[in-house]
């Protein structure tokens, strides 16, 4: 390839660096989502660990859904089976958040509830926008992938109603 083709090929390339880097902070969003959930559990089991597997299985094919949606950027198809994969994952993790906190199973009693419904909120919320990415999808593709990109940032902007780490440092040693 001549040196002077190379401006072309790595213009073409925009499709696939765009849907990397929407991947790699969607898949940052639910590491930190993760991580933040687990300060909080105290034991595990069989269910949580089987919960936890399917987890990373839906995140270990995000590499195989962002490839799709970039190689055709303009199918509805595509950012279908991209937005059910993120989708997925999401609701994954908000179920094994549920199971860890229900009954208290897998928690400190004392965990504060205020916090456990703020991350339910905070965990459920981005699969419930996800769906509504996915509807408008069948509007504007583009509208539907700017969709993807923004959620992630305003779901992991703190505010003071959102004080994640003063609750989860309070409990780390319970």
């Amino acid at each position: 390839m001549p040196l002077a083709d190379l401006p072309g090929h790595i213009a073409a390339l925009w499709p696939r660096l765009i849907s990397f880097l929407l991947s790699f902070f969607i898949v940052g969003y639910y590491w930190v989502g993760h991580s933040i959930m687990f300060v909080s559990v105290r034991r595990t089991d069989r269910v949580l660990q089987w919960l936890n597997l399917a987890f990373l299985m839906f995140v270990v094919i995000v590499p195989l859904s962002a490839d799709l949606l970039a190689s055709y950027p303009d199918s509805r198809l595509s950012v279908g089976v991209y937005g059910a994969n993120i989708i997925l994952i999401g609701l994954v993790q908000f179920a094994t958040w549920q199971y860890a906190v229900g009954y208290r199973r897998l928690t400190s009693p004392q965990l504060d509830p205020k916090y456990v419904r703020l991350l339910t909120v905070r965990l459920i919320a981005m699969p419930l926008a996800c769906v509504v990415s996915l509807v408008l999808s069948t509007v504007s593709i583009w509208a539907s992938v700017a969709l993807y990109v923004v959620v992630p940032i305003l779901f992991t902007i703190p505010s003071r109603y959102t004080p994640y780490y003063s609750h989860v440092e309070r409990h780390v040693s319970d």
